[in-house]
């Protein structure tokens, strides 16, 4: 028999949407958790300026309370506190109070929430709770604001949070926890430093040990950080360049050289020295590597609108700048012209000495995640590739990615300095062997973006973008026509197809439930019969290929196995919700079992699935692996440590959950992790058995012996991690 039937052609632009996805905000999604949703949080709080001088206390909360969420307790039934396990009563005290009217004013203009009408229920959502906890944490500190100290904020949480904890509950689990970070691998620092007379000669001294040990939290060599120093009073000078200095020693005596001039207070023509000498390629400042500038004034300068058009230069020049106040007058709404929008956390003041010891932190920190902008093609290994910035032309901008090797995500926003998987406006996946592009119609605006590896498994592929001005993505339409498998050339767009095939839409089919075929000739198509028994033809999403066993469209690095038919046992519970598939949670751990996963349907529908012969599911990764002697997690009991040497970094450590799951943390700055502490500690000799190394591929790991200066692997200086 003949028959034909309709269906819809279509039309795809070719690459500016290719692996483009929309907006993800796990913030604002019930129940998700873990580090990165977490820090999305903090970075929503402090860049709106609702909480901005929170000296990391709300990073921290969230890792002592939850595990960032991963505690069993989180989200047990009739506990609402979220991340932050903020109790009923704690957030009760937070509606409703005069003294916050101002912040409740930021929550509703920024975030877009009425607080005073929220629910403690819905404390559930991240950010509802993260919100939660800064309110209470402002309402209880008052006037004084929180300390710096780990130790005075652990009392603090002693007293005001829950109650009745020792305080050093907090601060053992603070301590652990990731404080600084090794994103950014090249940074050009430049400090402009005031020494007119309108500074004593404390405050100058202040001044130098604030850089001084500012400096001490970076690796200093051509390849990594390099920092130069301009002073001003009645006019300015290059104390040294960027390109002076290529150890720490030498470079901290240099700074420690730098002598108290007096005069006035020429600020303008510091920024512009550092503009036009310091940060020039002729004397050491590097294309790709992330400009940084921290001016150190007392905020009360000769000419303030020079001042201000000074800094507007370094913005436009992709500059991220830094204001730090000293001395006893200090003029605040200047300090703010020249800090990088927002001023909450690019503008700092300096009193005492106690001060800058911790607030040298927050600036080590800020520049470690501060953006590189970049104009033009910019290529970079992808374990290693900083956080971006463009600043998007009138007519917007396009970006084109490629990658050397396996794929990419791409995550891209306006509204968010720190794009990540766990809140994001826009994402693009990009593959091996293929040019992706997107367009911005961002007009002016700063473009910010993250590019990562989705698996961990292409950290070693070259990552590259490029950024082109107005909308320079290939429009044209292309067709292919097929018939029989083969291509043949297409006589016009008539959209009706035309074979001799069965009607699989038959009674016994509907009457056994089976309403899903392969398409004949083309496996990125499939059939489907409605209930009726009429017939349609239905594309899968791009990239994406008709699975018969799964009876669903899949992407062609989908784990699948002979079982994907298999329902869920009903008594295990469907994980697959609305919320968790609309975050794009799709794969879960199967209860009892690690050799095998929950796998969701789009439809919202469970199923059972084997990982390959000899592999195990790690729910972490979400993805199946060849198990190896070191799974500190996997057998993990109650009362043995959480925390683990990593099988190949010496800088991180592996996190255990109740739930045996692992979680890669970081050290900070360049401490190494020290198993018998359960701290990471400064670089040293310790005992060999500390560390582990499985990352060259041994089925035993190897211990690590430490120096001073190198890591070594089987004590074979040449095999192992050097460290200056």
């Amino acid at each position: 028999m003949r028959w034909r039937f309709h269906v819809l052609l279509a039309f795809v632009a070719y690459v500016n949407v290719r692996g483009a996805h929309g907006a993800t905000d796990l913030t604002r999604q019930p129940n998700a958790y873990g580090p990165e949703v977490v820090e999305a949080v903090v970075n929503i709080i402090r860049e709106s300026c609702l909480f901005a001088d929170d000296r990391r206390f709300l990073r921290r909360l969230a890792y002592v309370e939850s595990q960032d969420g991963t505690a069993p307790r989180t989200f047990q039934s009739g506990n609402y506190g979220g991340i932050w396990q903020v109790d009923e009563r704690e957030f009760n005290e937070t509606l409703h109070q005069p003294s916050l009217a101002n912040k409740y004013q930021i929550i509703r203009n920024v975030m877009g929430i009425d607080w005073p009408s929220v629910t403690w229920q819905e404390l559930r959502k991240p950010l509802y709770s993260g919100i939660a906890a800064a309110l209470f944490t402002i309402l209880k500190t008052g006037s004084t604001g929180v300390s710096w100290k780990s130790e005075e904020q652990g009392i603090f949480w002693s007293n005001n949070f829950h109650g009745g904890r020792p305080a050093n509950n907090f601060t053992e689990l603070a301590n652990i926890l990731d404080l600084g970070c090794r994103t950014n691998q090249q940074v050009d620092l430049v400090f402009v430093l005031d020494t007119s007379s309108s500074l004593s000669a404390d405050d100058f001294t202040r001044s130098i040990l604030f850089i001084s040990q500012v400096v001490d939290g970076f690796d200093i060599a051509p390849n990594q950080t390099q920092v130069g120093v301009v002073t001003f009073s009645s006019g300015a000078r290059v104390e040294f360049y960027l390109n002076s200095y290529s150890y720490k020693s030498s470079l901290k005596n240099a700074i420690n050289g730098i002598r108290y001039v007096g005069g006035s207070t020429q600020t303008d023509v510091g920024i512009n020295r550092a503009l036009q000498q310091v940060f020039a390629t002729v004397n050491g400042a590097r294309p790709y590597a992330v400009k940084v500038m921290v001016v150190i004034t007392d905020g009360q300068s000769d000419d303030s609108i020079n001042t201000l058009h000074a800094a507007e230069r370094a913005h436009a020049a992709g500059i991220v700048t830094f204001s730090v106040g000293v001395g006893h007058s200090i003029g605040v709404t200047e300090l703010n012209n020249i800090a990088t929008d927002p001023d909450c956390t690019h503008a700092y003041t300096v009193n005492t000495y106690e001060e800058i010891k911790f607030m040298k932190e927050e600036i080590q920190k800020a520049t470690c995640i501060a953006p590189l902008f970049i104009n033009q093609t910019y290529s970079c290994k992808l374990s290693e590739c900083p956080p971006l910035a463009v600043i998007t032309g009138p007519n917007g901008t396009t970006l084109e990615t490629n990658i050397t090797c396996g794929n990419m995500m791409v995550y891209h926003a306006v509204n968010n300095p720190y794009p990540s998987a766990a809140q994001h406006e826009v994402a693009v996946q990009t593959q091996q062997g293929s040019v992706t592009q997107h367009y911005f119609n961002y007009a002016g605006k700063t473009l910010y973006i993250n590019m990562k590896d989705p698996t961990t498994a292409y950290s070693n592929c070259i990552a590259t973008i490029t950024p082109y001005t107005g909308d320079k993505t290939d429009h044209t339409i292309y067709y292919r026509c097929f018939r029989d498998g083969g291509e043949i050339p297409c006589p016009d767009l008539n959209c009706t197809e035309k074979w001799n095939f069965p009607n699989p839409c038959t009674s016994a089919n509907l009457a056994a439930g089976l309403t899903k075929f392969p398409h004949p000739y083309q496996s990125n198509k499939f059939l489907m019969c409605d209930l009726s028994g009429k017939l349609y033809v239905v594309i899968c999403p791009q990239g994406e290929l008709f699975n018969a066993d799964c009876s669903q469209c899949l992407g062609t690095g989908t784990l699948v196995s002979s079982n994907c038919n298999v329902p869920l046992p009903a008594a295990i519970g469907n994980p697959c919700t609305r919320e968790n598939i609309l975050a794009g949670k799709m794969f879960f751990e199967y209860p009892g079992d690690h050799h095998k996963f929950i796998h969701c349907d789009v439809w919202g529908k469970p199923w059972a699935q084997d990982c390959p012969p000899g592999q195990l599911w790690d729910q972490g990764l979400e993805t199946c692996y060849q198990p190896s002697t070191y799974e500190p997690c996997l057998h993990h009991q109650p009362g043995q440590p959480y925390l683990y040497p990593h099988y190949c970094d010496p800088h991180q450590y592996i996190h255990c959950d109740e739930n045996h799951q692992s979680f890669i943390q970081s050290c900070q700055l360049d401490y190494v992790f020290l198993a018998s502490s359960q701290t990471c500690v400064i670089p040293g000799t310790y005992d060999t058995g500390n560390l582990v190394n499985t990352c060259n591929g041994a089925t035993v790991p190897v211990v690590y012996t430490t120096t001073q200066r190198h890591y070594v692997s089987g004590g074979t200086a040449s095999s192992g991690y050097y460290m200056p």
